[in-house]
């Protein structure tokens, strides 16, 4: 487990829709049934901090929003395996 005193600055997660195919974008979406895999220690310098890993499933897909890291809005597309990329 994730130690308390230990800031957490990332948290990456995978979210996969019911059948399986996992989605890669950065997207507007609702999840369910949501685990937390792990974490990795970051060391630099003399700070130390978190990465937090978990995945979990697509409940719903919603309209894309303003990236707040970008400001864009970024397009989707679809593939013939059904996962979403840009």
């Amino acid at each position: 487990m994730l130690p308390e005193q230990l800031p957490v600055k990332q948290v990456y997660g995978i979210a996969f829709s019911n059948d399986k195919r996992e989605y890669i974008e950065e997207l507007n979406i609702e999840l369910e049934d949501i685990y937390y895999l792990g974490y990795l220690l970051v060391e630099e310098y003399s700070d130390k901090y978190a990465q937090v890993r978990m995945i979990a499933k697509i409940k719903d897909i919603h309209d894309s929003h303003i990236d707040p890291a970008t400001g864009k809005i970024y397009g989707r597309s679809q593939d013939d395996e059904n996962a979403f990329y840009w």
